[in-house]
């Protein structure tokens, strides 16, 4: 059950994500739609808490000491280099992402992520996928990470007053 609680979390997570990229792609959109996204946006928030949770407590047994192994032996796995201390990295981006949930969720009016806010999701979500989600997963968050940013470079995504 910790298994699928942690996949859970994450793909809730993930999606809440998805749709925020995707429906600032039309400002009609966002406008329009806006409640739903800042609701979603907090759901996502707490989902990706509850993740970082659920792996901690599932997937390590609690041992700070044993996710810190986990990701020193992932990432060298994956990047030929051991860095365990990049999880403080991922702690760091869970409490972002909250605090941005709770503000997103007070604001009444629309309001674009902008071009930081995007990078740093964006990073983190291909980082995450490539170093610890299953390897049918990174293809995928390669062919997104190459759909944003054909559409950030078109204009499309990014406007000039962002």
């Amino acid at each position: 059950m910790g298994r699928w609680l942690i996949r859970l979390t994450i793909w809730i997570a993930v999606i809440g994500w998805l749709v925020r990229v995707f429906a600032e792609l039309s400002p009609a959109m966002q406008q329009r739609w806006w409640p739903w996204i800042r609701r979603g946006w907090m759901v996502a928030a707490v989902a990706c808490f509850a993740h970082g949770l659920a792996a901690m407590a599932f997937g390590h047994c609690g041992s700070l000491a044993n996710a810190l192994r986990y990701t020193g032996m992932e990432t060298r796995r994956v990047f030929g280099v051991e860095l365990p201390e990049s999880l403080y990295v991922n702690f760091a981006f869970v409490a972002i992402w909250l605090a941005d949930g709770v503000r997103t969720f007070q604001i009444k009016t629309p309001e674009p992520m902008g071009k930081l806010r995007h990078c740093v999701w964006i990073v983190m979500m291909f980082n995450a996928t490539v170093v610890f989600g299953p390897a049918y997963w990174s293809p995928a968050a390669f062919l997104a990470g190459i759909a944003f940013l054909t559409l950030a470079l078109k204009g499309r995504y990014w406007p000039d007053d962002q």
